[in-house]
């Protein structure tokens, strides 16, 4: 059986970019005809499950506040125990929403609230660090559960034991750089590839040349500014029911933190940006070696599992099903 031709370059994915978007947004589940109180909370789910609005532009807001403080969004996070279990149940869901605000478990919604409204940036900085590495080590067992049994990284087990002992141990200068190449090896398997060069900085790239930013994968609000000044919004879609819903939001979290993760950094003697990033990682910028930067490229590296789907089809797009995944 012949297979699509499968992109080569940045300037080769950028090119079907637009057409593969839009192609996403036609995949995604709409308002169905009649009531169903079953809702997507995962990008997987959204091609099958309808997710309201309301819940979308919530979650999207909270992915804000995220991106703020410099994190990716962590995937991992069971969005239905985080809104009450039943999306329609408002009162119940609003209820469970305040006492996670108010209480002391570390639930995502309430440490994104909490350090919106504490005062001094960098205080609020410290406070939202601290309550998403919580967030990572409550849900660990899970996340790297999900990662021993994922396809992709069968081949890779091993890896991936030896990353979790090194975090359990907290050997930090190890788990930042081992989690590096998974990422590599991962994206060649979605890009269908065997090529080295092909990674998540080709993807980077792509965006850029096809000036399409973050904000313009953001479902809702996007649009409508996209209609009236496309340099404020997304101008891809012209309505609500062609936009990328839940997926959206993952996807522009996932491109606006590799945006920052693969800039370049060229002299040592420089003193690397605040925020994580590859490039002084690989050229041993000790200054990364902390759980809270071992803790967003863990986080990374699982949004980037989680997102297999919608991204094989922004690099394939229609040809999604020809497209060949070499062996890892």
């Amino acid at each position: 059986m012949s297979h699509a031709r499968v992109p080569d370059s940045a300037r080769d994915f950028a090119t079907n970019l637009p057409a593969n978007i839009k192609f996403l947004a036609s995949q995604i589940a709409r308002k169905p005809a009649a009531f169903t109180p079953e809702w997507a909370s995962t990008a997987d789910e959204a091609f099958s499950l309808y997710t309201r609005t309301s819940t979308v532009n919530l979650v999207l807001a909270l992915n804000e506040v995220i991106a703020d403080f410099d994190w990716p969004f962590p995937g991992y996070a069971n969005l239905r125990r985080e809104l009450g279990g039943n999306e329609h149940s408002a009162l119940k869901s609003r209820l469970r929403f305040l006492i996670n605000i108010f209480s002391r478990d570390c639930s995502l919604f309430s440490s994104a609230v909490i350090a919106g409204v504490t005062s001094g940036k960098e205080k609020a900085r410290a406070l939202f660090d601290a309550r998403m590495v919580r967030l990572f080590r409550r849900n660990a067992k899970s996340v790297f559960r999900y990662w021993h049994d994922h396809p992709l990284l069968v081949s890779r087990r091993v890896v991936v034991g030896d990353l979790k002992r090194c975090y359990e141990k907290e050997l930090w200068a190890a788990c930042v750089p081992t989690v590096l190449p998974l990422l590599d090896l991962v994206m060649r398997a979605y890009f269908g590839s065997d090529k080295l060069r092909l990674s998540i900085q080709t993807l980077r790239d792509a965006f850029k040349a096809a000036k399409i930013l973050p904000k313009d994968l953001k479902p809702g609000r996007a649009v409508w500014n996209g209609r009236r000044e496309p340099t404020s919004g997304n101008a891809l879609v012209a309505t609500l029911e062609e936009d990328l819903r839940l997926p959206g939001v993952f996807l522009s979290s996932f491109v606006e933190f590799a945006n920052t993760y693969y800039s370049w950094y060229t002299v040592t003697s420089t003193s690397p940006s605040s925020t994580l990033n590859r490039h002084a990682v690989m050229h041993c910028a000790s200054e990364y070696w902390n759980e809270i930067n071992a803790t967003k490229s863990f986080t990374f590296f699982d949004l980037t599992l989680r997102i297999e789907k919608p991204l094989r089809i922004l690099i394939h797009g229609p040809a999604i099903g020809a497209s060949p995944t070499p062996v890892v």
